[in-house]
């Protein structure tokens, strides 16, 4: 996936590297977090090639352990020229749709003039960059994490939401630790955590 040993390291994309995610949410951002009963597993399952690009395919379980019931979904990731982590979604690979027109980024490794926008019709939009490395404990393990958080902007406001936020930490060597999202209306937020993972 990609010959650059140090980036290599920090976004494993190695066929068999494992994470095992716990699911939280809460209905009130003040409130404490619940755990849901469900559990999502991504596993990088093998390597492709594709529209002269090198992928990796790498597979989600999604566990409802109350309903005993589960769904797979895929994305292909690789590392670009740039060293950023980004994704293609199944319906692009199926349909031959490859490279950056098609891609978007889920880590852009250290570049802090990085910065990614989705709009939200019809005058709102989030805005994604890195933030400050920081420290941050996750199902009682602390890790070094380097932010890509997305912050809200509603209306078309200059101002980002103070309570809106998405929140994707990233321990360089291990993948992502936890991510934790907000609803655009309203005040529920739900947050996954990494409880543990296997590294090839």
């Amino acid at each position: 996936v990609t010959t650059d040993p140090v980036v290599q390291a920090i976004f494993n994309l190695n066929p068999g590297s494992f994470w095992v995610y716990k699911n939280y949410e809460r209905f009130d951002y003040k409130a404490d977090f619940k755990y849901t009963n469900n559990i999502d597993t991504i596993k990088v399952e093998s390597l492709v090639e594709a529209g002269g690009y090198k992928y990796a395919k790498v597979k989600q379980t999604s566990w409802n352990l109350n309903q005993n019931s589960h769904h797979t979904s895929f994305t292909y990731q690789r590392i670009n020229d740039k060293g950023y982590l980004v994704s293609l979604n199944s319906y692009n690979f199926d349909n031959g749709k490859y490279g950056e027109a098609f891609e978007s980024v889920k880590h852009p490794n250290t570049d802090t003039n990085f910065q990614a926008e989705v709009p939200f019709p019809p005058n709102s939009k989030m805005v994604y960059k890195l933030s400050p490395k920081e420290n941050v404990v996750v199902d009682g393990k602390s890790y070094e994490v380097n932010p890509y958080n997305g912050r809200y902007y509603k209306d078309g406001s200059t101002t980002a939401d103070p309570d809106k936020i998405v929140k994707n930490n990233y321990a360089f060597g291990i993948g992502l630790v936890n991510t934790y999202c907000h609803s655009e209306s309203g005040t529920y937020n739900f947050e996954d955590r990494l409880v543990s993972y296997s590294l090839k």
